[in-house]
């Protein structure tokens, strides 16, 4: 995969980011240790290795943060250490592993970047409860956040984008 992006002409690339359970390295990894199992033989991508390559073809980077403390902490620092512009950095996790202190973190290092979370369990509360739900998604943004996402399978997700576009909140 990253032949084939280093090849093209696409600006944005995508990695989900953990913590190698054995080296405490950031790593190149979806799955979770604890559904996927780290293999043996298992040898994934450096974080810093992406960055660098990334950083050097002059793209940006979206980083999936799938675990929060450590992985927030050492990411920060590897991404200053490339020394990547905000306007070249995305940063997406869920609320509920990224948490508020996370985003504010996140806010503070890195105030012009993307900082992004899935909202798609809260599809229902928008739908029946569309004004309680813009007050939560304004306490996100508090947070620093500055753009949801949501999945297109996502029942009556017309509805949704059109709430989204009048409340004016950036939705991917």
């Amino acid at each position: 995969n990253l032949r084939q992006f280093t090849g093209s002409n696409i600006q944005w690339v995508e990695c989900d980011v953990r913590m190698h359970p054995k080296t405490h390295q950031l790593i190149l990894r979806h799955d979770s240790y604890e559904n996927t199992p780290l293999k043996d033989d298992e040898d994934p991508m450096h974080l810093c290795d992406l960055l660098n390559r990334i950083k050097v073809l002059d793209r940006s980077i979206k980083l999936d943060l799938k675990e929060n403390g450590q992985v927030i902490d050492e990411t920060l620092k590897l991404v200053q250490s490339v020394g990547f512009n905000d306007s070249a950095l995305w940063f997406n996790g869920e609320l509920e592993i990224i948490g508020e202190k996370g985003f504010r973190k996140l806010k503070k290092t890195h105030p012009d970047a993307i900082l992004q979370c899935p909202i798609d369990r809260y599809a229902p509360l928008i739908l029946s409860r569309p004004q309680k739900t813009r007050q939560l998604l304004f306490t996100f943004l508090s947070w620093g956040i500055n753009r949801f996402s949501i999945k297109w399978g996502t029942s009556h997700i017309m509805e949704i984008l059109d709430h989204f576009d009048q409340w004016g909140f950036g939705l991917n």
